[in-house]
């Protein structure tokens, strides 16, 4: 049976599936829902804890990244 609300694949989603240090995990919550679920449910909990800075509290930082030809990846941090 089709899962009714699987409609396609995200690009990330994709290159997850295949990245081989990822692998094992897309697999593990792809075989198991109630696993997915479970780890969803927390995932969001933890997401919902996390505490907003505002005003002067932080720091807003944008990450540029580059990826070559040989699947390396450079990653710079800028303050803004």
């Amino acid at each position: 049976m089709t899962n009714p609300f699987q409609k396609g694949v995200l690009q990330i989603d994709q290159e997850l599936a295949l990245d081989k240090s990822s692998a094992g995990m897309v697999s593990s919550l792809a075989s198991n829902a109630q696993g997915f679920q479970q780890s969803f449910a927390k995932a969001m909990v933890k997401m919902g804890n996390i505490e907003v800075l505002v005003g002067n509290g932080g720091q807003i930082e944008r990450t540029v990244g580059y990826a070559y030809l040989d699947s390396s990846v450079y990653t710079h941090t800028v303050s803004i």
